[in-house]
Order: structure tokens, then C-alpha cells, then sequence
């Protein structure tokens, strides 16, 4: 029989952000300040955008020479920068570049004009499309609260994602992932926003050995209703569809040859806790519409049974096949692919 049970540990789930854009390390204290990047030539302007950002919980950051940039290794914490855009029309070329190279780097980029120029909606757009987030008026009153809020809202939300970072590179490191590539820690992040989800059921894709069942345990294990009670894993693959029905929903004694006692299923075994389906795609039509109906009615009915029972379980399904293209040709059921892809997870190739 292919299936199993899970008793590991449950993982930490994640907590909530530093609230005034300071970063914790793992014990949850105080990091050190983020950086903030300043690209500005005008001395006495860069005095006053520097004590913003100061009041702001960040250390500035002058850069001067363009090459600086090309040059360094950034590995700011929280990757900030704010760009003078020059004191004429159109903005300088240079300072278009800087905003290029820095959001090449991955940084969040505000840009400010010099305000002793007509600017018009073309122009900031040119800012907006080389990478800034959003154009201000340095000349207006009200430049430096402006400037507040909105960086204040990044430092916050790279704060938050560098926490989320961490934690989802603690979670790797428990559940014994090797490697912590932009791509398995964006799986991770997706995982710990989709556990909580405690009663939907979710399609994880991926091809053959990029580690499906590992995704699900880590569902299992992060998902507060669900991670208490049983975790049952059923290879759909590799089992004949004779005994599939069965399997899953259970069957009533002298139901067919050989039922000689009764059986609740692995669907009614998994009360409380997570059914995980893997190869999914498997599955006989008959199959595919009994399941269907657990999804959408949350009950079950058994081979040779009278009456449905009310079931309370997370379906986590898997596939290294392309179940919507399946599904195109008629050789999955479409309605049933819809119910299992409303968060869906993705696994890149190894």
C-alpha cells in the first residue's frame, strides 16, 4: 500500500515584520540600519534628503561617480535609492542611466527633480520607465514629509521581505533543502503564503524528483489546522483504478469479492489533517468525479454505502504532467483541474 503517514515536528510559521523598517536576525532582534543610496550633486540638497533619511531609521549613502555603480557589489539589506534627476529638461541622460543600473541591481528607486524647471508628464514618465517608482518636487514645501512617507513604506516592505527571506531560508534548512537559489526560496515564499489556506486545496507542478512531497509536507507542517492531525500521502500512479476507488473513499463490507470487513478510505483517514495526491493525473474519470464531489461538498461517499459522511480534510495534489493541457484533450477533467489550480505552486526543473 503507497501511502504514509507524517510525524515530523511542525516548522515555525512566520511572523509579522519589523514595523519601522529595521530588519531582525533570526533571534528576532534589531539588525543594523539599511542603506540608503543618494545620487545627488547638489551639496545642499543632498544635506537635506540625507537628515530624511536619517529620520527615517537608514544610513545614506552618497555615490558620486557613475562607475561606482557599475563597479560595486551591492548587497544592501534593504536595496533603496533615491536619484536626483538634474536641474534641466529632459532629465540628464546620466542620471536615466543610474536609475537603469540601480534597478538592475534590484533596487526600489524614488527620484526627485530639481523643481527650478518646468517639468512635464513626458518627462517624469522617461524617470518612471528607467525603473523609478514614483517622481517628486524637491522645490515643493512639502517635499521632505512626502519623502518620508514614501520611503518609510519601502524601508517596510524590504523589511518585510528580507524577514520573509530569512525565514523561508530557515525552513529550507529544517525540512534539509540543499540550496537556497532565487528560485526554490520564491517556492518557499509561496508555500508560506498558501499553508494558512487551511481549507484549500492546492496543485503543486513540478517534474520528477524536484521534490513535490517535500513542498506538501512543508504545507502540512506550516498549515495551523491542519499540521495536528494526520498526514497521508497516496501515489496515484501506483495503483491499479480497480483498487482506486477503494483507496480513497472506502468501502462497506460485501461491497464487491473480497470486501470482507469494512473500510473507511484514505479520505476519512485523513479526518483533520492533509490528503496528499500525488501523479494526480493518473486517476481514472470515475475517480477524478468522486473526488470532485469531496472537494466541492466536503463528504464521502464508500463503495457500497448509503450515505455520504461529512469529512473535514486539505487535498494536496501533485503532477509532473501539464494537467491543464490534459485537460484540453479531455483526458482530465476540467472542472476538477479548476477546483485543484486556485494557488497553485510551481517547482522549477533541478
Amino acid at each position: 500500500m503507497d501511502y504514509v503517514e507524517d510525524s515530523s515536528p511542525p516548522l515555525s510559521p512566520l511572523s509579522s515584520a519589523a514595523s519601522h523598517g529595521r530588519n531582525t536576525d533570526p533571534g528576532g532582534r534589531p539588525g543594523p540600519e539599511p542603506t540608503v543610496v543618494i545620487w545627488d550633486f547638489i551639496e545642499s540638497r543632498l544635506q537635506s534628503v540625507s537628515r530624511v533619511v536619517a529620520t527615517c531609521g537608514a544610513q545614506p549613502r552618497r555615490l558620486d561617480r557613475f562607475s561606482a555603480i557599475e563597479q560595486a557589489k551591492f548587497s544592501p539589506r534593504c536595496p533603496v535609492a533615491l536619484v536626483s534627476l538634474g536641474a534641466r529638461q529632459p532629465p540628464e541622460p546620466h542620471a536615466l542611466e543610474v536609475i537603469r543600473e540601480l534597478k538592475r541591481k534590484g533596487f526600489r528607486i524614488i527620484c526627485y527633480e530639481d523643481g527650478t524647471e518646468s517639468w512635464t508628464l513626458a518627462t517624469r514618465c522617461q524617470a518612471l520607465l528607467a525603473g523609478s517608482l514614483c517622481s517628486l518636487d524637491s522645490a515643493k514645501p512639502d517635499f521632505a514629509p512626502e519623502l518620508s512617507r514614501r520611503l518609510v513604506q519601502l524601508l517596510q516592505a524590504e523589511a518585510r521581505r528580507h524577514e520573509e527571506e530569512e525565514r523561508v531560508k530557515g525552513i529550507m534548512n529544517n525540512l534539509g533543502v540543499v540550496g537556497e537559489s532565487d528560485a526554490m526560496i520564491s517556492v518557499f515564499r509561496r508555500v508560506l503564503r498558501v499553508s494558512p489556506l487551511s481549507d484549500l486545496p492546492t496543485l503543486i507542478l513540478g517534474e520528477t524528483g524536484t521534490g513535490k512531497e517535500l513542498v506538501a509536507r512543508a504545507i502540512y507542517q506550516l498549515d495551523p489546522k491542519r499540521r495536528n492531525g494526520p498526514f497521508l500521502a497516496l501515489n496515484c500512479g501506483a495503483i491499479s483504478p480497480g483498487l482506486a476507488e477503494s483507496e480513497l473513499f472506502g468501502h462497506r463490507r460485501g461491497a464487491f469479492t473480497g470486501a470482507d470487513q469494512d473500510r473507511k478510505g484514505l479520505i476519512r483517514a485523513a479526518e483533520g489533517g492533509i490528503l496528499f495526491l500525488d501523479e494526480i493525473g493518473e486517476l481514472d474519470a470515475n475517480i477524478q468525479a468522486k473526488l470532485l464531489r469531496v472537494l466541492q461538498e466536503c463528504r464521502v461517499l464508500g463503495v457500497g454505502e448509503d450515505h455520504e459522511v461529512p469529512v473535514s480534510v486539505r487535498v494536496l495534489a501533485a503532477s509532473n504532467r501539464d494537467l491543464n493541457q490534459l485537460a484540453q484533450e479531455g483526458k482530465f477533467r476540467i472542472d476538477l483541474f479548476h477546483r485543484l489550480n486556485v494557488a497553485p505552486i510551481r517547482i522549477p526543473p533541478l
